[in-house]
């Protein structure tokens, strides 16, 4: 058993001898591989592992990133290898726009805003005719017949605009009776406007007599008929009261 084993041992030693051999016609001695380069042999530069390539660390950063500078950071190989990065510069970071002097229609404005580090910019706000400062007021007052005239004026230059303000008509009270109508005369009534005092009358027609058994029942006038019976004629008459008449040859009195 034991001799066995040996044969099979010197056969398995003499293959491998062969087999380095047989490919190249000499032993291969192998570099190690590296990072950067592969395993080869010494004598027939054959390759027999590809480089490893690095194995870096994490990176370190040397120098921070400002708004407008730019930063820097590195890592190592095991190899003893170090790599280096540029860290972009970060920009401003600008806070809100902040007025200092508003624009008008006739002269520029100003704002400025600040960046964390400190950085202020300022831009002009330009002029605009958008920027007019209007005040309105009244110039005519309108009244209860005329237009009255409203203006606005603006106070950085001599821009206005006008409008008319309409007339508010008459504001009349209530007709009031100055004078009463009677059955014979006509009478008066008025009205005032509230706001410019204008008068208005107004003619209240005469209400007529209302007989009631020969007298009016407003003013008391009576009717009296007299009848001459030698010329046919009837004569009528108004009075206030009763009265006694003498009439020759009267045949009829009512």
């Amino acid at each position: 058993m034991k001799k066995f084993i040996m044969i099979i041992f010197a056969v398995v030693t003499i293959s491998t001898m062969i087999g380095t051999v047989s490919s190249c016609g000499h032993e291969h001695i192998w570099t190690n591989a590296t990072c950067t380069e592969a395993s080869f042999c010494k004598k027939c530069k054959k390759v027999n592992q590809p480089a490893t390539g690095h194995n870096f660390e994490a990176w370190i950063t040397e120098q921070e990133a400002t708004c407008v500078s730019d930063g820097l950071r590195t890592r190592k190989c095991d190899c003893g290898t170090t790599e280096s990065e540029v860290i972009s510069a970060t920009g401003h970071n600008f806070a809100e726009w902040t007025t200092v002097e508003e624009a008008t229609c006739v002269s520029d404005g100003l704002r400025t805003r600040k960046c964390d580090c400190g950085t202020t910019e300022s831009e002009v706000i330009k002029a605009s005719v958008e920027k007019h400062d209007f005040t309105w007021a009244v110039v005519t007052e309108a009244t209860c017949t005329v237009d009255g005239v409203l203006r606005k004026s603006c106070a950085y230059c001599d821009e206005t605009e006008s409008k008319a303000i309409k007339a508010s008509g008459h504001d009349f009270s209530e007709w009031k009776t100055t004078k009463e109508a009677t059955c014979t005369q006509t009478g008066t009534s008025a009205r005032t406007c509230n706001n410019c005092k204008k008068k208005e009358n107004e003619t209240i027609p005469k209400l007529g007599h209302n007989y009631d058994e020969g007298y009016c029942i407003r003013c008391n006038k009576g009717i009296v008929t007299i009848t001459f019976p030698e010329s046919s004629v009837s004569i009528q008459a108004q009075t206030t009261s009763y009265f006694w008449v003498t009439v020759a040859n009267v045949t009829s009195f009512s």
